[in-house]
């Protein structure tokens, strides 16, 4: 028998500066254990249906998709802040800060196309779950 198993880490993107969290399910073999009645009381009472399991499954996607839409929103808010920076930045006549801010608004706008990319192939997941 088999058991499924959460993993989550942060994934380090170095050329756009920012993490993003990855969740996966892996299944670990039991068959070395005495009975399934052992595992399931070491990991949360009894066995899952497959209709509760892919609840759960639909569940974690959505939460994925809405945990990416607020990621998303956060660099659209701050993609408006870097706008007014610059513009201020520009009125003052400082063209090196200007520079530097627009490298950083072109990173954040490719952000956030990968964001909705993102949150388009999570949601592609959820309607195949269905």
């Amino acid at each position: 028998s088999s058991v499924q198993l959460r993993f989550s880490c942060l994934v380090w993107f170095a050329s756009d500066r920012t993490f993003l969290r990855v969740s996966w399910l892996e299944s670990a073999n039991t068959s070395g254990l005495n009975s399934a009645e052992n595992m399931s009381f070491l990991f949360g009472g009894k066995t899952k249906t497959p209709a509760e399991m892919m609840r759960e499954y639909k569940r974690n996607v959505d939460r994925s998709v809405r945990e990416i839409e607020r990621e998303k929103t956060k660099l659209q808010q701050q993609e408006k802040k870097v706008i007014a920076d610059i513009k201020k930045a520009a009125k003052d006549g400082q063209m090196g800060p200007v520079k530097i801010m627009a490298k950083d608004l072109v990173r954040t706008r490719n952000q956030i196309t990968k964001f909705y990319q993102m949150k388009c192939q999570m949601q592609a997941v959820g309607l195949r779950l269905q």
